[in-house]
């Protein structure tokens, strides 16, 4: 419903008053912060979820190698879908600024965002969550190597 709402805006200029501009800068905030508490909900799902593989790993690193691999395998997987999701909420963000930077001349408000991310910039994806990501794959890499190369010998 909300995304669909801003596919719908106008993108043309057109007269904008006071009131309309509030009420525009009310709706986008609320977009972001949806896209914010979307993108919360995500990493606390990989959080939960990468704890609860390494818990498996604990457990089957003595009496099941395959398992090994496959929890491995899990987590990568895991932790590349939260970049994922990251990286799409904040091209949300990115498209509702641009948006409001086409439609909000006029506004006098507080910023519809603290910290303004300008479109397309690397360091709109290097979020704590990406490299928090980024790290669980290292470790499950490592992880993974570890039990190759055990395997083997």
């Amino acid at each position: 419903m909300i995304a669909n709402f801003v596919i719908c805006w106008p993108t043309t200029h057109f007269t904008k008053g006071r009131a309309q501009l509030d009420e525009y800068a009310k709706i986008v905030r609320s977009m972001i912060e949806h896209e914010n508490n979307l993108t919360d909900h995500r990493v606390k799902w990989m959080l939960t979820a990468q704890g609860l593989l390494f818990t498996a790993l604990a457990f089957a690193l003595k009496d099941a190698p395959m398992l090994v691999k496959t929890l491995c395998f899990l987590g990568i997987a895991v932790a590349i879908a939260t970049i994922l999701n990251v990286y799409f909420a904040t091209r949300a963000v990115e498209r509702l600024i641009l948006w409001w930077n086409e439609n909000g001349r006029g506004y006098t408000g507080p910023p519809i965002i603290g910290l303004d991310v300008k479109p397309g910039r690397i360091s709109n994806f290097l979020s704590p969550a990406n490299l928090l990501s980024i790290a669980l794959i290292v470790g499950w890499l490592v992880i993974l190597c570890d039990a190759l190369c055990t395997a083997s010998n």
